[in-house]
């Protein structure tokens, strides 16, 4: 964030430099004004959001207590995941936890195996053509140079008897290092009991 102020009259562009309002065109100062007030509005949804959400957690968390304390239910699920219904079957929340899965070192000696694997197994009877492909995007990084834990894990679906294949598999599952954990709050409702649910998304990309 830049702390230092721009004099009045005066904008920022892109490169630093201060450019007189007079000299900035009149489309550039709508887009700019639209920009930072859109980015404003939304940074405080955020932040309801985000208070939201640690009110819920917060909230059930405290009903599990109750409930397991004063009438000897217990709600929790595997892992602390925990789902739970209104009176009338029409609402629901459910708070799930996920491990955050990172590989260590080992996942660039499986990555090598199974290319070789894959050089070994060119044209070979039940391999599909386009895998070179699929292994390929999955050891591709992003731009933290991460790799995406779904993809890697579903190569262990593969039904793939070389033995540097299964070989890669192995260090696969060993390089595997669960580095945290995140919890998630999920709504959702129905107009009866027996319709289907229906989420309630709180990501703007979904709504």
């Amino acid at each position: 964030m830049d702390t230092h102020a721009v004099p009045e009259g005066y904008m920022k562009n892109a490169q630093g430099f201060l450019v007189h309002e007079d000299n900035v065109e009149e489309v550039d100062l709508v887009r700019d004004d639209l920009v930072r007030n859109l980015v404003a509005r939304g940074k405080l949804i955020q932040g309801d959001i985000k208070k939201y959400r640690n009110d819920a957690m917060s909230e059930v968390r405290s009903f599990i207590e109750l409930a397991a304390s004063k009438y000897d239910v217990a709600l929790g699920g595997k892992k602390g995941n925990v789902s739970m219904t209104s009176y009338d079957g029409t609402r629901m929340i459910k708070v799930q936890v996920a491990n955050l899965v990172r590989f260590d070192e080992r996942i660039q000696a499986a990555e090598q195996l199974i290319n070789e694997c894959l050089g070994e197994l060119t044209d070979h009877p039940g391999i599909p053509s386009d895998l070179k492909t699929i292994v390929a995007n999955t050891f591709a990084r992003n731009s933290q140079g991460q790799l995406s834990v779904t993809k890697v894990i579903g190569l262990l679906r593969w039904d793939i008897k070389h033995p540097k294949w299964l070989r890669a598999m192995d260090i696969i599952r060993d390089a595997m290092q669960v580095v945290g954990s995140a919890e998630y709050i999920r709504l959702y409702e129905r107009d009866t009991p027996e319709s289907q649910w229906k989420a309630i998304p709180l990501d703007i990309a979904k709504l």
